[in-house]
């Protein structure tokens, strides 16, 4: 990755504050003032006010199937405050800003807007930097505080004040897709290795201090896969993958166990990842998992999987009596939303087809395919609509990649087509 700082445009500067916002790192420290949100919203307006100069029906053909989601939920929102159901209203809202991604991704993958998508790009790795080692000084500080972050919600909790300034649950997960790409950029030699080491190596600190094991395993898989996929004479049939990705996943099997023992007794990590890597130890080895936060987050997938059928596939939003789960983004969708959640689901893998297909490479294509895989399983088996998670993965991954010009040597043989 290299990163290059030219003067900005005006758009740009207006563009940037939301982002910064959205981000949720070292704006943290200001967003409890109340002239913050009005500046944040009349920046985002003049930028698009800005988007007037742009080719609008152009823009309005890639954002269209989102725009209609958005619109139709728009509706739902209103049913949503009628029906007093929250969770409702705040999907809403991460769509809203969804949307406004897409468009940021939109003006800036473009040739012309080079320069200015470098000024963003940096801003934004300087952003994460500066809250990655505030959290990481903080985190070592006090272990504990990663408890506090491992809610997810400990924005309204009472313990807000300790926390801020430490990167959030979305944060966290919005780096998983920043790890596996600058771990693939180190790996392949592109970009400025110096540069590519020390971020990877900040990330992964406060990845592994913040203690949340699924994003943890996330980025494991992810990086499993490009290593498997990397191969010197860059042609790998499809027999030899299946035979790799089948004798990786018997060793697997046959070593997870001894393999978590170890860790359990060896206390490497944190309270957090031990206690999750124990009820994982629990569940390889067929024992009951009652009373465990895994099989709390089992009981609501099925709660969720079971409010979208008890509803005839409507949803919470037309049953507020139902009760769904709150541990899953799709599955939760479906049980809130019913059937028309696939609306939403439908608009993001269209958008995500333009970004690969912005992408400069075949290269960074197959890695870009890659995150998308790693999304899906993080939609299923977490929440992953936090604005961060979304900015990283439709704006900011996107950015870095198109920073890789040059054609690489191979091609990730598991995710070649």
């Amino acid at each position: 990755m290299v990163l290059r700082i030219p003067k900005p445009s005006i758009s740009t500067f207006f563009v940037i504050i939301p982002i910064l916002y959205f981000n949720s790192c070292t704006f943290e420290f200001i967003k409890q003032y109340s002239f913050v949100l009005p500046v944040v919203a009349l920046s985002a307006l003049s930028w698009c006010f800005f988007l007037l100069k742009e080719n609008v029906t152009q823009l309005l053909g890639r954002i269209f199937p989102m725009l209609l989601s958005v619109l139709f939920f728009a509706v739902l929102f209103v049913l949503g405050l009628q029906s007093n159901i929250t969770v409702l209203t705040n999907e809403f809202f991460n769509m809203v800003y969804l949307l406004f991604f897409m468009c940021v991704f939109w003006v800036y993958s473009k040739e012309d807007y080079e320069n200015d998508r470098n000024i963003i790009l940096f801003i934004w790795i300087t952003d994460v930097v500066i809250a990655s080692i505030y959290s990481s000084i903080r985190l070592i500080a006090d272990p504990n505080l990663a408890r506090l972050l491992s809610t997810g919600s400990y924005h309204s909790t009472s313990a807000a004040a300790a926390a801020r300034g430490i990167v959030s649950f979305g944060v966290i997960y919005g780096l998983t897709f920043v790890l596996i790409t600058l771990f693939t950029f180190i790996i392949k030699k592109k970009g400025n290795m110096l540069l590519n080491i020390i971020l990877f190596a900040l990330f992964t600190t406060v990845l592994f201090l913040a203690q949340f094991l699924i994003a943890i395993l996330l980025v494991g898989i992810g990086i499993l896969i490009v290593l498997l996929s990397s191969s010197r004479s860059g042609t790998v049939n499809l027999k030899n993958r299946l035979f790799i990705i089948t004798i990786v996943g018997i060793c697997l099997i046959f070593i997870m166990p001894f393999v978590l023992q170890f860790l359990v007794e060896s206390e490497l990590f944190g309270y957090e990842i031990n206690k999750r890597i124990e009820e994982i130890l629990t569940f390889v080895n067929g024992e009951n998992l009652e009373g465990t936060d895994m099989s709390v987050r089992f009981l609501q997938y099925t709660m969720s999987i079971g409010g979208f059928f008890s509803t005839f596939g409507l949803g919470r939003i037309f049953f507020p009596s139902t009760i769904v789960g709150a541990h899953s983004q799709w599955l939760d969708g479906f049980g809130n939303y019913g059937i028309f959640y696939a609306i939403y689901i439908f608009a993001l893998f269209v958008f995500l087809k333009f970004i690969i297909e912005s992408l400069p490479n075949k290269g960074t294509k197959y890695l870009y395919k890659l995150l998308v895989i790693i999304y899906v399983v993080m939609s299923i088996t977490n929440t992953s609509t936090w604005a961060p998670i979304t900015l990283s993965l439709f704006v900011m991954v996107p950015f870095l990649c198109m920073e890789q010009h040059s054609e690489p040597d191979e091609e990730p043989a598991l995710l070649a087509e």
